[in-house]
């Protein structure tokens, strides 16, 4: 399986600090906002994340309406509303009978989002990039008052490199600025509108995994066999060098469960690596409905006897099929699936994916019989 994105607890690491401009709450606003108030600086200590990610949900202003300028960084925005991702701005307006039952009977339109920051001097030289987990519908991004990329599908992830359009002195003022367009009619179920789910800021050096670069499978578990395959997509932006690749896999809570395999990759801009060496897991727990059993591999990559990344990629162990006379089965076992028609929203909360609200919603259906 592809690894998604996930968040983590982060450990301070060492002395730099990540300087965010925010603004403190004043007031409620008539859109379920909150309006500007004096600027302060929030200070998030640097590097402190084990992983590579970097939440970046807060200090966001947001405006609905189009503009022309709004991606300056010299724009003021000292009027706009202070939100905090994930954010829905469909959610917020006025019902309307011009509008379709698709969309709840709001309008939609054009939201545009912005946030100052500043980053530390350890962070050049290091690659940087933003990540968003969905912005419905079509998104458009810039750093600094340039354009770095387009997104026009609401319900998948992407990510721009941002390294060259980004000041890293501790000082210097960077500026993010999206634009997001949901023009109604644009489906057939309330969507929302805006950066509706998280926003990573992603660093690495310039050797590291591929965004999404691992794949897992386990090809012999139907036979109990607790072998694990695994490929590697590993990005080079630097030297030509030799990498080491190690890969580990440990159970979810951190117990190491398999050999360390090891492969060299040659100096090369792009690879994909396949792990040939038999790593196996005994006696694997089976991932099910009532019992998903996660794992995970850690991929390493060295240089030189130095750590340049390392990735977690979260799997389980299971096999199934479908059978004509027996229909489906989950491990060997016959199971029947029991399904609702579920929408990414959250009623009246909107859009906003918030983990929270997605838990208790899935945890409901859980309890009504879904699997």
């Amino acid at each position: 399986m592809r690894k998604g994105f996930v968040k983590r607890l982060f450990t301070m690491a060492c002395a730099g600090v990540l300087v965010f401009t925010a603004f403190p709450l004043e007031a409620n606003a008539d859109n379920g906002t909150t309006v500007a108030g004096e600027p302060e600086t929030v200070i998030i200590p640097d590097s402190i994340q084990e992983g590579r990610e970097i939440n970046f949900n807060e200090g966001w202003k947001f405006y609905l309406g189009t503009s022309s300028s709004a991606q300056n960084p010299g724009f003021n925005d000292s009027g706009w509303n202070s939100v905090a991702l994930p954010h829905d701005f469909s959610i917020s307006q006025a019902y309307t009978t011009s509008g379709e039952a698709e969309s709840g009977f709001l309008p939609g339109g054009t939201g545009w989002y912005r946030k100052t920051f500043s980053l530390p001097e350890s962070f050049y030289g290091k690659k940087i990039f933003i990540n968003f987990d969905g912005v419905y519908s079509d998104a458009y991004v810039y750093v600094n008052g340039t354009s770095v990329g387009e997104n026009h599908y609401g319900y998948t992830s992407f990510a721009f490199d941002i390294t060259d359009y980004l000041t890293c002195d501790g000082k210097t003022e960077n500026v993010i600025a999206v634009k997001a367009v949901n023009n109604i009619p644009s489906s057939r179920w309330y969507s929302g509108s805006g950066i509706y789910r998280d926003v990573t800021l992603i660093t690495t050096k310039d050797i590291h995994v591929d965004r999404y670069g691992t794949q897992v499978t386990t090809p012999n578990i139907e036979s109990g066999d607790g072998t694990v395959r695994i490929e590697t997509d590993i990005v080079n932006d630097g030297e030509n060098v030799s990498v080491t690749v190690k890969n580990t896999v440990y159970t979810k809570s951190g117990e190491k469960v398999s050999d360390t395999s090891e492969s060299t990759v040659e100096a090369g801009r792009r690879q994909t690596v396949t792990d040939t060496s038999t790593m196996t897991v005994a006696s694997p727990k089976l991932w099910s409905t009532e019992n998903p059993n996660l794992y995970y591999v850690r991929t390493e990559l060295w240089v030189d006897g130095t750590l340049t990344d390392s990735y977690d990629t979260d799997f389980g162990f299971r096999y199934c099929s479908f059978d004509v006379t027996n229909g489906f089965k989950l491990n060997g076992q016959n199971l029947k699936l029991n399904g609702v028609c579920l929408h990414s929203d959250q009623g009246a909360l909107g859009s906003a994916a918030s983990y929270d609200a997605m838990y208790r919603q899935l945890s409901i259906m859980k309890d009504m019989g879904v699997n």
